[in-house]
């Protein structure tokens, strides 16, 4: 049997950064969309580009649940985003 090779990309909103100054039309600065990206075979995965607040950790894992690793129990959870 090949082996299989997949990944999703997930999406996170925009969060404001924390400065008291407003752009131009009055807005809040926001940070970029970050995309953070599971690349997922038979038995393992690895999650690139984690991202940055609890809020969206929860969410994003809450979309692996409901889609990717439905009816998996993993065996490991590790967050390592590199920074120091």
């Amino acid at each position: 049997m090949t082996p299989t090779l997949g990944y999703d990309v997930f999406i996170c909103d925009p969060i404001p950064q924390n400065v008291a100054e407003t752009v131009p039309n009055g807005d809040r600065y926001m940070w970029s969309p970050q995309s953070t990206t599971l690349i997922h075979g038979d038995n393992d995965a690895v999650l690139v580009d984690p991202p940055f607040t609890t809020g969206q950790v929860r969410a994003i894992f809450t979309s692996l649940m409901d889609t990717v690793i439905i009816g998996s129990q993993p065996e490991c959870l590790r967050t390592d985003s590199g920074r120091k």
